[in-house]
């Protein structure tokens, strides 16, 4: 009895990889029957045949042992694409938490600048305790205390001042490229309507509408002043001039352009600050030479355009996290 139950497990077993090895051969010949075999891609159609069968025969062999079949070449394709597919996903969730990041700065930066802005409107015009933001409007009054304007040698009491340079720019369309600049700004007396005198003291946002612009030629020499101004820039990058060809320069290329924006004893001035404990003095935040609106309407584009581009960056960043 016991050889009579062997021998019929035996064949049973044999029966299984009979059926096994048949199973294998119709998919061989049905992946035959799908591959194509017209013009040049008869030889590609014989390859892939051959890495069916051998794949088939490795199927066969490895239920005999009873292991795993191998996968087939498209199966390791599919692995890859896969595989790329995780990659792209990271990348792709990467710059989203970029934007998102970078978007919110630029953001935060842009309502700084809009709720400075909305101060020049809203601040209280009446006089107030220590520590209340309050705008207060008049004019300069000499004190003694002035700065040099860079360009023109003049005295007065706050200054912005920009160098630029000729260029071809974008679209390699000429355009004013800034080299240098910066501002000076010292304490000086506002005397408003009433009489009353203001000591106006600190560091502020200076806007200011342009006084003069003088155009270099690249080769001419320039007055002294601004000759004055660049001897004391040597070394730094202000002090490269484009290498341009005397035929672009007969365009303007190379061309150097100086501009201040100054605040002279006597000017109209609006002066938005906080008030301090010592009477009759301002700590100011911005100080222009224009009427409130103006101004507010001045420092309100720098907040448009960055809120602007905060919130493109911010959404973008969004979608890419979410979508």
């Amino acid at each position: 009895m016991e050889g009579v139950g062997t021998r019929n497990l035996i064949d049973a077993s044999q029966m299984r990889c009979v059926v096994a090895a048949r199973f294998t051969s119709e998919e061989a010949e049905g992946a035959d029957d799908a591959l194509p075999e017209t013009g040049d891609d008869a030889g590609d159609a014989d390859g892939r045949r051959a890495d069916v069968r051998n794949a088939g025969t490795r199927n066969a062999d490895a239920r005999n042992a009873g292991q795993s079949p191998a996968r087939p070449p498209f199966g390791r394709r599919a692995d890859a694409a896969r595989r790329w597919s995780g990659v792209m996903l990271d990348a792709t969730m990467v710059f989203g938490w970029f934007m998102l990041l970078v978007g919110s700065v630029v953001a935060g930066v842009s309502a700084l600048h809009a709720r400075r802005s909305a101060s020049v409107l809203f601040a209280d015009e009446t006089t107030g305790a220590p520590g209340d933001t309050v705008r207060i409007e008049g004019t300069v009054a000499a004190d003694g205390d002035t700065v040099v304007a860079p360009f023109t040698g003049r005295d007065c009491v706050a200054v912005e001042f920009d160098e630029e340079e000729r260029r071809l720019g974008t679209a390699y369309l000429p355009e004013w490229i800034r080299v240098d600049g910066g501002r000076r700004l010292t304490s000086f007396t506002l005397v408003t309507d009433a009489g009353d005198e203001v000591a106006v003291d600190g560091d502020a946002v200076v806007s200011l509408d342009a006084s003069s612009s003088r155009r270099v030629g690249a080769d001419e020499t320039p007055p002294d002043p601004i000759a004055d101004y660049r001897r004391g820039r040597e070394g730094t990058a202000a002090a490269y001039r484009s290498d341009v060809p005397a035929l672009a320069r007969q365009f303007g290329l190379g061309d150097r352009r100086y501009l201040e924006r100054r605040l002279d004893v006597g000017d109209e001035v609006t002066v938005v600050g906080r008030l301090t404990s010592d009477p009759g003095r301002i700590e100011p935040t911005v100080v222009s030479d224009a009427s409130p609106l103006r101004t507010a309407t001045r420092l309100g584009r720098q907040s448009v355009v960055g809120g602007a581009i905060g919130a493109f960056s911010v959404t973008l960043g969004l979608a890419l996290l979410l979508l």
